[in-house]
This record gives C-alpha cells, structure tokens and sequence, in this order.
C-alpha cells in the first residue's frame, strides 16, 4: 500500500523481528506527505512503542498508523492487546530498561 498526500492514516501491520521493513515503511509514509524531516525522530517513537508492545503484553503483532495531523505533525498510534494502559515511571539511573515512554514524550509534542 503506497501512502497517500491526504491525511488519511495509513497503516501496516508490524512483527517484531522486522523493525527495518517498519522504519522504511514509515520514512515513506512521511516522505509522501512531505515530511521527511520528523523521520528520524519519528522512527525513533515507532520503535520505542512497538518494544513495549512486544516486552509488556502478549501481543505477537500490531497494526501501526501514521496519520497527518498538520503539515508540521503525524499521530502515530500502536495498539496492544493489554487493559493496562502505559504509565510513566521513575527510573534508576543504574537501570538497563523504563526510559522508553520518557523519551517518547520528550520527542513527542501535543
């Protein structure tokens, strides 16, 4: 499925052992819509979401969307199959792992 210049989401199912399909899926999604230039942060969010995806619940795939909000902004969602929304935590410095949403919000804005 190519992405289109509209806002309509596009959306494609994400595995985890094919992050590099995924990113390239996703700086083409961006590229079409012009907007090239959130990739590098952006592929960084999709990857940091699909982890949680695989490392906290039981979901062996997922369906990821871009959508373009604003010619400057996309929303990109990645549903689990989890009741237990995602929370922020306080985190060791010392700690190997529980920074992933904190970067997400840091490269994200609202």
């Amino acid at each position: 499925m190519r992405p289109t210049r509209s806002p309509t989401p596009w959306c494609c199912r994400a595995f985890p052992n094919q992050w590099a399909a995924l990113a390239l899926w996703f700086s083409c999604a961006l590229g079409a819509w012009g907007m090239s230039a959130l990739a590098d942060e952006g592929r960084l969010i999709v990857s940091e979401l699909v982890t949680n995806v695989v490392d906290h619940t039981t979901t062996t795939q997922t369906t990821i969307a871009v959508e373009r909000k604003s010619p400057h902004s996309v929303r990109i969602h990645v549903p689990d199959s989890s009741r237990v929304p995602p929370c922020l935590t306080d985190v060791d410095s010392r700690a190997e792992c529980g920074r992933g949403l904190s970067l997400v919000e840091g490269l994200s804005c609202c």
